[in-house]
């Protein structure tokens, strides 16, 4: 005769049965965490396809006569003015546009640079002082992926570009997974692979005398 099995065999066979029929049991959602990296730079990583993370819909903000809802000033003195948009002078600012929380996308903005300025697109980002950022250099004429990580500014990849001022501009960066790739009107100019954040904010960076009259975000 066979006795019955007690329930942590019971428990036991579940498990065997659930390994062997290829499924995977949900992850649960955990925050994410800090790990020290590269010299002891703290770098915060979300993991691919985090149950946490609610990435919107695909969204477009200009900037008129009010800034967005969900808007947060991070750094610097951003004012908007008639007919050019949100303008930063002087030091370097940064702006979160929006509050949600995007991991693969096509980011776009129109910028207009002066003289002697940077100015870009940030992404990925975790809070003030994590993210990534992608700029056009009007007086170094570059353009450059950076890693900004505990208020630390670190260049990934640089390429010689051509960044003409008084004009406006077309700003794209590309994002799947790892890669992250940064545009000029349509042209391709700079591209990394960098797994210090695979999702968070996106918004505005510049230094010196720059304006974006729009942002645009599609998901991929």
């Amino acid at each position: 005769m066979h006795r019955p099995l007690k329930l942590p065999a019971l428990a036991l066979l579940l498990a065997l049965l659930l390994a062997c029929d290829g499924s995977q049991p949900p992850v649960p959602a955990t925050p994410a965490s800090v790990d020290a990296v590269g010299g002891g730079v703290p770098t915060v990583y979300y993991r691919f396809n985090d149950p946490t993370l609610t990435p919107g819909l695909a969204h477009h903000w200009s900037f008129v006569s009010n800034l967005p809802a969900g808007t947060t000033i991070y750094a610097g003195d951003w004012r908007l003015l008639a007919g050019a948009g949100i303008c930063q002078q002087g030091t370097a600012g940064a702006i979160a546009v929006g509050s949600d929380l995007y991991s693969d996308f096509d980011l776009t903005a129109r910028v207009r640079l002066g003289t002697d300025a940077q100015a870009g697109l940030l992404f990925r980002a975790q809070d003030r002082n994590n993210y990534f950022l992608y700029t056009v250099d009007s007086r170094l004429q570059y353009s450059s992926l950076y890693l900004y990580a505990s208020s630390k500014l670190s260049p990934t990849k640089q390429a010689v570009t051509q960044v003409q001022t008084g004009q406006w501009r077309t700003l794209r960066v590309i994002v799947r997974g790892q890669i992250l790739r940064g545009y000029l009107d349509g042209e391709l100019l700079v591209e990394t692979s960098d797994t210090a954040y695979f999702a968070g904010g996106l918004g505005l960076w510049a230094q010196g005398s720059a304006c974006f009259d729009s942002v645009a975000v599609e998901l991929l």
